[in-house]
């Protein structure tokens, strides 16, 4: 399985992370339903598909991207609903323990509205990510820092972001202009994914999805958040 392409160091164990570092883990679910986490820091067996997968069996990486942060390389499971993800608190999160470690699996904040040049809050795409700017897939996922990439490689190399879209936390803003149709506006039941939906700049794009429909191109990211000492 090739390792995320950053300038970090593959380790075994969660508390030897540094910034840019990354961790094997496994995860096993099966359709529309979360699964489980396991293997941290051993070994890869078979690998999580890059492009998705609806019932995921075997390993992926996590990379710390902050204090006490750890965001996975890939969508791990697609063909999930928010909701499915939400009662099973994942979305908020969830309580785990690797190894000594404890903390929660829950998934990235991607802003509730679109952002425009000056980081105000817009309803319709502007190509400048969410609101509130200082949301986590803007902070670590499109501003991870170009001298933790190994050169000649791309964020691709190191998130998988130009395939399968990522749900996020946030409820879309009612009103909400989709990006590709403009005629259709979010209502209360829709939530933001983060990456896909366009052909440029796909990383940044802010969408909203049903949060009761299962699709096969946004799924679950799994974030580690944990008290670093």
């Amino acid at each position: 399985m090739a390792v995320p392409a950053t300038t970090g160091q593959l380790r075994t164990r969660v508390p030897d992370l540094m910034t840019g570092d990354y961790i094997v883990c496994d995860y096993t679910s099966i359709a529309n339903m979360v699964g489980t986490f396991s293997n941290i820091g051993g070994q890869v067996l078979v690998e999580i598909p890059t492009l998705g997968t609806e019932s995921p069996y075997g390993s992926f990486y996590f990379i710390k991207v902050d204090k006490g942060l750890l965001v996975a390389d890939r969508v791990v499971q697609v063909f999930v609903s928010w909701d499915v993800l939400n009662a099973g608190r994942v979305i908020q999160g969830k309580p785990q323990t690797f190894g000594t470690v404890s903390g929660i699996i829950r998934s990235l904040t991607g802003g509730v509205a679109y952002a425009d040049s000056d980081g105000n809050k817009a309803t319709t795409e502007q190509g400048y990510g969410g609101w509130p700017t200082n949301n986590e897939w803007d902070t670590y996922i499109v501003n991870f820092p170009s001298y933790l990439i190994q050169s000649g490689k791309t964020l691709d190399d190191v998130f998988h972001v130009d395939y399968n879209a990522t749900f996020c936390q946030d409820p879309a803003m009612v009103g909400l202009k989709h990006v590709n149709t403009p005629t259709l506006s979010a209502t209360y039941a829709h939530r933001i994914f983060r990456g896909v939906e366009t052909t440029s700049n796909t990383h940044k794009t802010v969408g909203f999805a049903s949060s009761n429909i299962a699709y096969g191109w946004v799924g679950f990211r799994p974030v580690f958040e944990y008290k670093e000492v």
